[in-house]
């Protein structure tokens, strides 16, 4: 088997840190047709087996008209994702080459998204859900260099036997900083996509940042308890959401849904984007408020204080800054190399 090893390298204030991305083709079973799992945004998924690991799940990307294009759009996704360790992370295994297709590798996970998992089990533990899920994108927005999930929404959340969470699917990440790609700016998910997205009124709106991620968490937490179209518009009428969006229009919180969560919902799709709260400021306050119930083995929202005073809610919420690596400088670069032709630089 040829070796299809990649090198990505880090280059950051005048350092280099270099990881390889492993070619574990030759310990995979190459799929078949028979091991097609599903379609995404940008690409299909087929499971197969791995020696030493078992299960695994291969993501291919879709070929576009220019073969240059998914080449590119594979190495995109495949650095920022390559950089990245946390337990509630998606792990990158490495890639496989079979024929004229090269696929990302990743641990398969038992239980499918979150999106599916509520459909087929009302007692989903959505708290539990809400907290590691901020922890990922703490973990992201804290990195260095800062890392902008783009896509967060129910699908990209997958479980475990355990319970827990991992964040997956970065095809629309990016380093904060970087000028994007061109061809991701309108890609993604419209119910998810903050208004400066949707509807770029200047040339710094329309990228994805860190404030766009927290708008997205905060339509995460109404697909959790208000259901999967919490605007009472299914996901194909695409113009309507659009336009609901832009218009300030926001889901409505449905009887039974706890106030204190569905405040903090309201906090992150705010329409002005610097109002939003950090990640880093959302996993304090859910980590101060949400406990196991030792009975339900469900995790409860519990305040300090029996009385709700939303002024200082809002003051808890927000007292976290910005993490200093925030704003990424310009000399931020990646650099890839190994088995493609010469440097392609991001």
């Amino acid at each position: 088997m040829l070796d299809h090893s990649i090198y990505v390298t880090l280059c950051q204030s005048g350092e280099r840190k270099t990881i390889t991305v492993s070619d574990v083709s030759q310990d995979i079973r190459q799929p078949t047709e028979d091991d097609f799992i599903g379609n995404g945004g940008f690409g299909c998924v087929f499971s197969s087996e791995m020696e030493l690991r078992g299960r695994v799940a291969l993501k291919r990307l879709y070929s576009p008209a220019d073969p240059r294009s998914i080449k590119r759009r594979f190495l995109r996704e495949m650095a920022v994702w390559s950089i990245l360790g946390h337990r509630h992370v998606l792990e990158f295994i490495g890639i496989c080459k079979f024929g004229k297709h090269t696929y990302m590798v990743s641990p398969w996970v038992e239980n499918g998204n979150i999106r599916s998992h509520l459909r087929e089990y009302s007692d989903t533990d959505r708290l539990r859900v809400l907290y590691q899920t901020s922890q990922a994108l703490k973990y992201l927005h804290e990195h260095n260099p800062q890392i902008i999930h783009g896509d967060l929404k129910a699908e990209n959340i997958l479980q475990k036997s355990n319970k827990d969470i991992l964040l997956c699917d970065f095809g629309l990440a990016a380093v904060a900083g970087l000028r994007p790609s061109t061809e991701s700016n309108m890609a993604g998910s419209p119910m998810y996509m903050a208004p400066e997205l949707l509807n770029p009124s200047n040339d710094a709106d329309g990228a994805r940042t860190a404030r766009s991620d927290v708008f997205a968490f905060g339509i995460l937490v109404a697909v959790l308890f208000a259901g999967e179209y919490p605007f009472n518009l299914p996901n194909r009428m695409i113009g309507a959401l659009v336009l609901a969006i832009i218009t300030g229009r926001r889901p409505s919180r449905p009887a039974g849904a706890n106030e204190h969560i569905w405040y903090l919902a309201e906090q992150c799709w705010q329409e002005d984007a610097l109002l939003r709260p950090t990640a880093h400021a959302l996993h304090i306050h859910l980590s101060a408020s949400c406990r196991l119930d030792p009975v339900s083995m469900q995790h409860v929202y519990e305040l300090p204080s029996a009385n709700f005073d939303q002024a200082a809610y809002t003051v808890v919420l927000c007292q976290s800054t910005s993490p200093p690596n925030e704003i990424i400088p310009n000399r931020t670069t990646i650099e890839i190399t190994g088995a493609i032709p010469g440097t392609i630089r991001f």
